[in-house]
């Protein structure tokens, strides 16, 4: 349910703030959220008191988000509605992470937790849907026959249920958003050098920042033992 409240989330206020500012208002939510999802013990991993590292990493996440859309930020529509639903959502999904990664503790298979996420989003969503058919003028339009890539979301995002729900039990919730934090602005870098071949500074410096907080969130106890 609460993966729908973040796709629900995601469609309502992106064409209002803009993919930036939904991309700091949701990690915002996201870390601050993990601290205590982590530190209360709710994933497998069990507690993860906050310390002044973790708050740091956590602090970097962020600004390594501002950092790569500084740019872009303020050139949208700033809804104080629309952003305090984001950053909702973004604590939503720490939750959300910490109660997949139970799931998969319990059953052994990831995938049921993707079973799981994509029926409880599909309830609240298709209700949502509903709904809003009934009460508003609002009708239903066919779904687009072409491109087909359009229809990738949906494998992805059941790739990305599963994996994320296997990993965070190892790594706990703050440090699986940072990775993925990290592993989306390099792939907005990639994907600007294959479609733009122009490099984007600011978003180096969010890459640079994004492992830097990965880094920084174990405390010097990990890299001393790890030695």
């Amino acid at each position: 349910m609460l993966g729908g409240l973040f796709i629900l989330s995601q469609s309502v206020s992106v064409p209002t703030i803009g993919v930036a500012l939904f991309a700091v208002a949701l990690v915002s939510g996201q870390n601050v959220a993990s601290l205590l999802v982590d530190s209360w013990g709710l994933g497998p991993r069990g507690k993860q008191a906050i310390s002044p590292y973790r708050i740091a990493s956590a602090v970097l996440g962020i600004l390594a988000v501002i950092a790569a859309t500084f740019g872009r930020l303020g050139s949208d529509d700033f809804s104080i509605p629309f952003v305090l639903l984001v950053v909702v959502a973004g604590i939503g999904v720490a939750f959300q992470q910490a109660m997949n990664a139970r799931v998969v503790a319990r059953t052994g298979e990831p995938l049921t937790a993707a079973y799981v996420t994509f029926i409880g989003g599909g309830i609240v969503l298709g209700s949502i849907l509903a709904i809003q058919t009934l009460v508003t003028d609002a009708t239903l339009q066919p779904l687009p026959a072409w491109p087909l890539w359009l229809y990738l979301g949906g494998l992805i995002g059941a790739v990305w249920v599963a994996t994320a729900a296997w990993v965070v039990g190892r790594t706990g919730v703050l440090t699986l958003g940072l990775l993925v934090t990290a592993g989306q602005l390099l792939g907005a870098l990639i994907l600007d050098l294959l479609l733009t071949d122009v490099v984007d500074m600011q978003l180096l410096a969010g890459i640079v920042l994004a492992f830097m907080a990965v880094a920084v969130a174990p405390g010097p106890r990990y890299w001393r033992r790890s030695r």
